[in-house]
């Protein structure tokens, strides 16, 4: 019996929200320096901080059946994975303003 013919509905009687993915903790941080090294020229310096805490971040469950037994990236039912920048990175950088 499909969930058409026994609800009336094509996606069952769960209700919105009844499932719920993992979390996201994500801290982001950039400072700025700022430096008149004469009239006409500045001297910016900058550093920016990617996911400050170095907590992992899963992706979301793919909620398809459909695709249960590929093993492609972002695929297969139920198969969380770490996405891209999901540890700490920090660069540097330096601007001239003339």
């Amino acid at each position: 019996m499909t969930a058409v013919a026994f609800v009336g509905s094509p996606f069952g009687n769960v209700g919105r929200n009844t499932l719920r993915d993992g979390h996201t903790n994500l801290l982001n941080f950039s400072a700025f320096k700022v430096t008149k090294l004469s009239e006409y020229l500045t001297l910016q310096l900058h550093t920016d901080f990617l996911n400050v805490l170095n907590h992992p971040n899963y992706s979301s469950v793919d909620p398809f059946i459909d695709d249960a037994g590929l093993a492609a990236e972002a695929a297969g039912f139920a198969n969380p994975h770490l996405f891209g920048f999901s540890h700490r990175t920090i660069s540097f950088g330096a601007k001239l303003f003339l």
